[in-house]
Formats: C-alpha cells, structure tokens, sequence
C-alpha cells in the first residue's frame, strides 16, 4: 500500500500547488508526518486515509492505488446533488399543490438514500440521470410558482 498511496498523497498536494507545510496544515498533521507518507517512510492509519481522501476529494480506492479513477467526476456530481437538495427544500412551499409537494419530498428521498452512505461512489450515469431529473423538476416547480 505505501508506495501507491505515497505517490498518489503526493501527485494530489502537487496537482493542488501546495507546499508540504500547507498540505500538512490542512490535513491537521505535522509537515515532518506528511513527509514520512509521501516518502513511503511510514504508513497511515485508516483516519488519515479518510481525511486525506475528504481533503482532496478522491476515493480511498483511488488513494490506495486499488482503481484508476480518482472518483472526483462523482464526488462533484454528489455536491451538485446535495445543491439540488437544498433548492428543491427552498421550494417545498406550504402553497404548492399536493402533487408537487410529493414529488419534491419523492425526489428528496431519492437523493438522501444515494447519498446516504459517507464514500459511495455511484456510476456517474446513474447521479447524471438524477441531477437531470431533479434540474427539470426545479424548473417546472419554479415556473408553476411564477
């Protein structure tokens, strides 16, 4: 595990532009620690993996050289998802008719339950088809309301 998790810790500080110091500061860890990990010197422990994985926005898969895909086209779908929560919760009005109500509450449902669990990564298809979904039916709710 250290050698691929050494690389990737350090390919992502790059991709960032981040000194050892700023990264380390970030990760709440001394920049001598970070060092060791980038270098291989040390292994971290599983809550450094999560943090890491949470600081940069990859998977832990990723981070550990278990698949080639960083998971960040899902974790950004999933920010987008979390935004469609939130907008569709603005627009749950009491004065919507019954239907509507049931759809937004139906959508909201939905989304919690694919975003759920902390680290799944779904098929970027499948969060696609949601946030496209859910994109229509913010505009129709906030056409009927004008």
């Amino acid at each position: 595990m250290a050698s691929r998790f050494s690389e990737q810790l350090s390919a992502l500080r790059h991709e960032k532009g981040l000194s050892q110091k700023q990264a380390a500061d970030g990760l709440g860890i001394s920049q001598a620690l970070l060092s060791h990990y980038e270098n291989g010197i040390r292994e971290p422990k599983l809550e450094f993996v999560v943090r890491a994985c949470d600081y940069y926005g990859v998977t832990a898969d990723w981070i550990l050289g278990r698949q080639s895909d960083s998971g960040r086209e899902e974790v950004q779908m999933a920010e987008a998802l979390a935004a469609l929560v939130n907008r569709l919760t603005e627009v749950n009005q009491p004065d919507q008719t019954a239907a509507a109500a049931l759809c937004v509450m139906n959508a909201i449902d939905q989304l919690h339950f694919l975003l759920d669990e902390p680290g799944r990564v779904l098929p970027p298809e499948l969060l696609i088809r949601q946030q496209q979904g859910l994109a229509r039916l913010i505009q129709t709710l906030t056409e009927t309301e004008a």
